[in-house]
């Protein structure tokens, strides 16, 4: 085949030329071949073929009964076989809830900035489908990021012009993590090392508070994957509830659950990784040491959501901030940075980042503690 051009020399010695058209009934693309005796007969006849299929896009018949909701369902319907099934559902969530509602039915060469920019306004200011309340910034701006992925498949996949790219991002402010604060730290790791007896939620804030291990790689760890000869932690799964692929034809049906708990691999590369055991953390996982999932011993994981509730509970029992267990990973990264001889980069890849900033952004905290110790000490 020559660069650039789509065309083969064929057994029976003639050249066959491919291009591409758009299926009037489904709006998906479909390749058609034409064959010649040379190299140079097939390319002048695709780059006529090219020139006058360029012309009328997306001008065609078939292109401009396209609708938004034909052309997000073919995005998503291209991204199944290399999505996890938690960033599927996701996205089939926000265009089954919001996006498909709003702006489906329009046909896509239709679709005005004026129109995105108002759909996005809309859901900033009343998007909530419960009540008509305002949807984070957060929320809304995943929404936003969707659109822009559209747009690109749209202009790669029909050629259209992309629109979807001139939607502005909604800003989002960020919210200051809750932490305990030093002597609030020191009486959880207090009440943990003295009256552990085997509790799933204590061995649980352990290991997050001395390791930074997300809630999820925490619930889907074994014992098998804690080497104590080694001393080293091996992440490999994380443990989520998405939605079951079969649940569109179950619908709501009493009997049959729209959802279900997946082990699976870690989002990212960086994720796998290997955590070395801190001394303080030894002790107990030496004590515990069992067989099954790490947190209760038994075949059955802990829900990530069972976790989170007795996490609470135990918080109140010691009267202390109901910070989200999310924190202890925060805390951690934290306290790291605070030990001799420690730096952003070995912190990164036992979080489990893929680069240093979003630690550095997201991660690291200074205590009032830790800033009044530093200004005591600034002169000039």
């Amino acid at each position: 085949m020559r660069k650039g051009l789509n065309i083969y020399k064929r057994k029976d010695g003639r050249y066959e030329g491919r291009y591409r058209i758009i299926d009037e009934t489904t709006g998906k693309s479909k390749y058609r071949s034409i064959y010649g005796k040379t190299f140079s007969e097939v390319r002048e006849r695709l780059i006529e073929i090219r020139h006058r299929l360029k012309q009328r896009r997306p001008h065609s018949d078939a292109l401009s009964l396209l609708t938004m909701k034909a052309v997000s369902n073919s995005w998503l319907e291209s991204l199944s076989s290399s999505l996890k099934s938690s960033s599927f559902w996701s996205y089939k969530h926000k265009l089954d809830n919001h996006l498909t509602p709003e702006l489906g039915d329009y046909k896509y060469a239709d679709l005005s900035i004026e129109k995105l920019e108002g759909f996005v306004l809309k859901k900033l200011l009343r998007g909530r489908l419960s009540d008509g309340s305002p949807l984070s910034a957060s929320y809304v701006g995943d929404m936003v990021v969707i659109l822009k992925s559209v747009g690109k498949f749209a202009a790669k996949q029909y050629g259209f012009s992309n629109v979807m790219s001139l939607v502005t991002q909604p800003k989002v402010r960020k919210k200051d993590v809750v932490l305990l604060s030093k002597a609030e730290m020191a009486r959880l790791d207090h009440e943990i090392k003295n009256k552990f007896k085997g509790d799933a939620a204590k061995l649980g804030v352990f290991l997050s508070l001395y390791t930074g291990v997300r809630l999820g790689e925490l619930c889907a760890l074994k014992w098998e994957d804690i080497d104590l000869d080694k001393r080293i932690i091996h992440i490999r799964n994380t443990l989520q509830r998405i939605r079951r692929a079969d649940s569109l034809e179950t619908g709501s049906r009493k009997d049959t659950p729209l959802t279900e708990l997946v082990l699976t691999t870690p989002k990212t590369e960086s994720s796998n990784r290997d955590i070395p055991i801190p001394d303080a953390l030894f002790p107990v996982l030496r004590s515990a040491y069992s067989s099954g999932f790490a947190l209760n011993g038994l075949p059955n994981p802990v829900e990530p959501r069972l976790l989170q509730y007795r996490f609470k509970s135990f918080l109140r029992s010691l009267k202390l901030p109901p910070i989200r267990f999310h924190a202890l990973r925060h805390m951690f990264a934290t306290n790291f940075l605070h030990q001799r001889n420690s730096d952003y980069k070995t912190l990164s890849e036992i979080l489990g980042h893929s680069n240093v900033s979003t630690t550095m952004r997201q991660y690291v905290h200074s205590s009032i503690e830790r800033k009044a110790e530093c200004m005591r000490l600034f002169s000039f």
